[in-house]
């Protein structure tokens, strides 16, 4: 089957906004009802489409994507804390066979019992804020969302411009800004980081995970634009997000565990708890192993593209 033809910028975005407000719209009720993994589903078919949103922002107009951007946000905001969650509880079930390994297999009772049965806890009650959210603001959401699949409120001078240039530019330009947290970032100081530096990591995973989903959205259909070397790009930023979130989630997850030492009932469980901490922040440095070469991927990515 030989891939649509986009001439024109405005064909290419329309083509690939429309898909990605529709995907949106199909994964909701999978995730309203709590289906394996459909909260995880949706929160990436949200972060597709605001990613677009925000690239291209300039290029639609201005109230309609000012607006569905607002809502947006905020339905990422009530979809973060029970998939954050969810992440948290199949980590922590990993570090704690990993735990039990190292100790023949001896019982690990208060860690299983007051941190993984309290993060399921938090994370059905962050479904079920999640779930009245929607029930509150779905059906005005639904309806931008239909108006946008239906048709993206493009800016009409994209339909005189070629598609092809003007996408490289964006991606370009999403591979710099990546590069220049990167550059920015002292790596060195993440094996015991600081809030500062905590968050310069965390800007750069998302600004890789940004950097990836331009690329996929102009080498997959329906608005497969561009070729290999975006399709590259693309791989380098899904590098660094992958890095990174392995590195902050298992950094989340210990320093909840040693939180949970302080306050342990008795000096063993105090003790396993941060037995486990130190089990999870090993995973965190292992993680790191990775990044200098994930970087520097990223940089040859840059030269590859050539300037914005």
């Amino acid at each position: 089957m030989s891939r649509p033809e986009h001439n024109t910028a405005e064909e290419a975005l329309t083509a690939a906004v429309g898909l990605r407000a529709q995907v949106v719209l199909d994964r909701v009720p999978a995730a309203v009802e709590d289906q394996y993994d459909a909260v995880h589903q949706l929160r990436t078919a949200v972060r597709r489409l605001r990613s677009l949103l925000a690239v291209f922002r300039s290029h639609f107009l201005a109230e309609e994507v000012t607006d569905l951007r607002h809502r947006l946000s905020t339905l990422g905001d009530v979809l973060g804390e029970p998939r954050d969650l969810e992440v948290a509880a199949e980590l922590a079930g990993s570090v704690l066979e990993e735990l039990r390994a190292s100790r023949d297999d001896e019982p690990v009772t208060e860690v299983s019992a007051t941190l993984i049965d309290s993060v399921l806890e938090e994370r059905a009650t962050a479904h079920a804020t999640f779930v009245a959210w929607w029930e509150d603001h779905g059906e005005e959401l639904t309806s931008a969302l239909e108006g946008w699949a239906e048709g993206a409120p493009v800016d009409p001078a994209l339909a005189e411009e070629a598609a092809k240039p003007f996408l490289k530019d964006a991606l370009r330009s999403e591979v710099a800004r990546a590069r220049i947290m990167a550059d920015r970032l002292e790596v060195g100081l993440l094996e015991g980081p600081d809030d500062r530096t905590l968050a310069d990591a965390h800007r750069l995973r998302k600004a890789g995970r940004r950097l990836r989903y331009i690329a996929e959205a102009f080498t997959q259909p329906p608005a497969e634009v561009l070729g290999k070397k975006a399709r590259r790009a693309g791989k380098r930023g899904s590098r660094l997000q992958t890095v990174l979130g392995d590195h902050r989630d298992a950094l989340l997850l210990g320093g909840r565990a040693r939180r949970l030492a302080v306050e342990a009932s008795t000096p063993g469980a105090a003790d396993d708890f941060r037995a486990f901490a130190a089990v999870a922040e090993a995973r965190a440095s292992s993680a790191l192993a990775d990044l200098p070469q994930a970087m520097t991927k990223l940089r040859s990515a840059a030269t590859t593209l050539g300037p914005v």
